[in-house]
């Protein structure tokens, strides 16, 4: 079995991710188990599950990168899960002053061998294929302008 290196102040910022993301939508979520695949559950208004999502965090300036990027399983298993449950599957990434996010369906990008350079001891994909997306396939919402 994989070992989980989640910390609580991941959760944390997990979480205040998404009450930032779907603060103005017309929807919202129920953030997930500590150990499931997927971060929250998209509902409606109706408290019916419209949807998943998956939250990464890059800990830099939206401004200082080109590309956000994850693991080939997290996409494989998100495409897995969309299709089980006919329901779409989004991808946000925390930014230090945005956050950018991308629907499964119009993820485009380049698989390459990647990931940390120094993997964590006991970890068995901290090295693997990663897609990396070119930012500009993100809608991008600055933090700023949320007064944050």
């Amino acid at each position: 079995m994989e070992k989980k290196f989640e910390k609580p102040s991941d959760r944390i910022r997990e979480k205040e991710t998404l009450d930032i993301f779907f603060e103005d939508k017309d929807c919202s979520f129920i953030q997930s188990d500590e150990f499931s695949k997927n971060d929250a559950k998209i509902i409606s208004k109706e408290l019916e599950v419209i949807g998943f999502c998956e939250v990464k965090t890059m800990f830099k300036n939206v401004e200082d990168t080109d590309y956000v990027r994850i693991g080939l399983r997290k996409i494989c298993s998100s495409q897995e899960k969309s299709i089980l449950k006919d329901t779409p599957f989004l991808f946000i990434w925390r930014f230090n002053n945005a956050i950018g996010s991308v629907w499964l369906q119009n993820v485009k990008g380049k698989v390459e061998w990647g990931g940390r350079k120094v993997p964590r001891e006991g970890s068995y994909f901290d090295r693997e294929l990663m897609l990396y997306i070119n930012k500009d396939c993100l809608t991008i919402i600055e933090l700023k302008k949320l007064g944050l």
